[in-house]
Formats: C-alpha cells, sequence, structure tokens
C-alpha cells in the first residue's frame, strides 16, 4: 500500500531552522518574511518549492545544480522533484531532492564542516568559504537540516500593500497604514 506523502499547509508557509531563520528563496537562510514564504505545488515530475510572491519567473523556484542551491525558473531539471520528509521523531521536516538521496543542509551542519571541526579541533574558527547562513545539498545519508513548517497568519488575515515610502493602500488611495482597520487587509485566492 503506498504511503500517503506529506503536504504543505494550505497558506503558504516558512520552513524553518531551530534558530528561528528561514529557508529563502536564495537558497540561504534568512529573517522569516512575506519573502520567505513556499508553496508546494504537485506537477508531474514530483513537486517544486515555489516562492510564493517571487514575481520574476526565472527566479521562482528553489533549483540545485552541482550541490548548491540557487533559484531558476521552474520548468528547470533542478527546480523538480523536490520532496518534503517527514521525520516521526522530531515532527519537523527535511527538504530532499533525487528520489530524497541528496538533503538540504545548512552549511554549518554539514558533513564537510564537521570534518573540519574535527580535523582542528579547538582552533576551528570557521568555514571562511561559507557563510553561516549559506546552504547546499549533501547526500542524506550524512544528514540534513531538520525544518519545521509553519503556518502564517496570511491566510486568516491577509496582507498589507504597501508602497515604498511606507504607506498603506486601503482600497482607493494610499494612506498611512493602520492595522485595526480591516480596508487595509488584502488576500489572494490561490487555485491548487
Amino acid at each position: 500500500r503506498a504511503r500517503r506523502r506529506p503536504t504543505m499547509p494550505r497558506p503558504p508557509p516558512d520552513l524553518q531552522d531551530r534558530d528561528g531563520s528561514c529557508l529563502t528563496p536564495l537558497g540561504t537562510f534568512g529573517t522569516c518574511d512575506f519573502g520567505s514564504l513556499w508553496t508546494y505545488p504537485t506537477r508531474k515530475e514530483g513537486h517544486s518549492l515555489v516562492s510564493f510572491l517571487e514575481p520574476a519567473p526565472d527566479k521562482m523556484c528553489l533549483s540545485r545544480a552541482s550541490g548548491k542551491l540557487g533559484v531558476s525558473k521552474c520548468g528547470k531539471a533542478g527546480a523538480k522533484k523536490w520532496e518534503l520528509s517527514h521525520d516521526r521523531g522530531s515532527g519537523k521536516f527535511f527538504v530532499t531532492a533525487e528520489d530524497r538521496k541528496m538533503c538540504v543542509v545548512r552549511t554549518a551542519q554539514s558533513a564537510e564542516v564537521r570534518r573540519m571541526k574535527e580535523k582542528k579541533k579547538s582552533s576551528f574558527t570557521g568555514f571562511p568559504n561559507h557563510l553561516y547562513n549559506s546552504a547546499g545539498l549533501q547526500k542524506c545519508s550524512q544528514g540534513g537540516s531538520l525544518l519545521q513548517i509553519v503556518e502564517t497568519s496570511i491566510h486568516d488575515q491577509g496582507f498589507f500593500l504597501m508602497a515604498t515610502d511606507g504607506s498603506c493602500f486601503d482600497g482607493l488611495s494610499f494612506r498611512s497604514c493602520d492595522a485595526q482597520n480591516p480596508n487595509f487587509y488584502f488576500g489572494i485566492g490561490l487555485k491548487m
């Protein structure tokens, strides 16, 4: 009997690491905000991780090439066949590719960094070729970063349409944002 694969919640969620930072469309970990929201649509070639608010078609999907993460068009081979593999012990998820053989890993947690730390013991001062918040792929047998799927309130509460000057659209004009005024909240309907 086929095992039912986990699906991402309907509101676009964040994929959050244990320190509170989120997987971003740049293939790094950073601030959890509207820019780090994902959708997980099903395709005939598997699933893609699509940035919820990225307007440029050539930067919409999380992509992989030569063990590195980035963004690309959703039709590219590296943007297809992503899976969210549920870890029953923690309740969190591994982001995997290539039939669960490769896992997304934060550079600081990678097998390469662990080897460097062991080799240099107490003199290890960092991994100069990578930023702490960078991410990549490694064999799942070497581990991966467990991420929490965090639902956002955007689905329940809506969001502001804010101009670069900080003013918000109320349906008629841009003026000072007012979180208490329901006229400032908007929503998007997604057909899945």
